[in-house]
């Protein structure tokens, strides 16, 4: 009896441990063979490209033609100078406000300037002649639309009020150093200021290389010392007018003002 008990129990033993051989075998196998069914892990995301860096452009540069020259009533050789002009310089003083219809036909000289393009090209054209000197000039105002030109003006006039003077004062103080709206050069485009707006400009190199050259390119020193009994405006070294050259040259020979000249000729 106790036999047949060993013996019953012996091949339970055996059958487990067969059973249990067929299960590690079948693992064995199973990681032998890959475990084709369990999923891959997904490979890594690859790493995500840096953005190209944005391209800073340069501004695009407004290409400024020559001003179309015409031939002059007295055949002058000038003609041929790219900076002559035929028609007499248009005035704007206190007696002579700008015309409601007058059209400034801008052009950039860059850094947010704008000029009449025929004195633009000549303002380009006398920047290249005076770094070739070694002269650098650049623009600290030139075209003001109306608007611009009544704030600067109506500012200048609030600040002699604050500082104690009439109103009528205050305007007639303004007026000696900037034109009353309407009567502006900067409003035609046909003005531009120089490096400096302090008298002491008129001690510098820049200075200098202008009164000899400036006329050669159509401009003049619109508002001289000495004269502003007849400009109303006080000296300004670093104010320039842009003519033509045969006008500015006259000018310049003749000793006068804008103002005398437009009326004498």
């Amino acid at each position: 009896m106790r036999y047949r008990e060993r013996r019953k129990g012996g091949a339970v033993h055996l059958f487990i441990t067969v059973l249990c051989m067929l299960v590690i075998g079948g693992v064995v196998l199973y990681a032998m063979r890959g475990g084709d069914d369990i999923p891959e892990p997904e490979p890594a995301p690859p790493a995500e490209e840096p953005a190209p860096p944005v391209s800073s452009s340069p501004p695009v540069k407004i290409e400024i033609t020559p001003p179309p020259v015409d031939k002059p009533p007295d055949n002058n050789d000038d003609t041929d100078c790219p900076f002559y002009e035929a028609q007499m310089p248009i005035l704007a003083n206190r007696e002579n406000p700008i015309p409601g219809d007058y059209d400034p036909e801008l052009a950039s000289i860059g850094n947010g300037f704008l000029l009449n393009y025929k004195a633009a090209y000549a303002w380009e054209h006398m920047q290249e002649a005076a770094r070739a000197d070694g002269i650098s000039l650049w623009a600290i105002s030139a075209y003001r639309s109306n608007e611009s030109q009544t704030r600067n003006f109506n500012n200048r006039v609030a600040e002699h009020i604050a500082a104690g003077r009439t109103p009528e004062a205050a305007h007639a103080m303004t007026a000696e150093w900037i034109a009353i709206p309407g009567t502006s050069e900067h409003e035609l485009g046909l003005a531009i200021d120089i490096n400096s707006l302090s008298e002491a400009f008129e001690n510098t190199p820049e200075f200098a290389w202008l009164s000899e050259n400036s006329a050669d390119f159509g401009f003049i020193l619109r508002y001289p010392k000495g004269l502003e009994g007849i400009t109303s405006i006080n000296y300004e070294p670093w104010h320039y007018r842009y003519v033509g050259s045969n006008h500015a040259k006259r000018i310049v020979e003749m000793g006068i003002v804008l103002d005398e000249y437009v009326i004498s000729d």
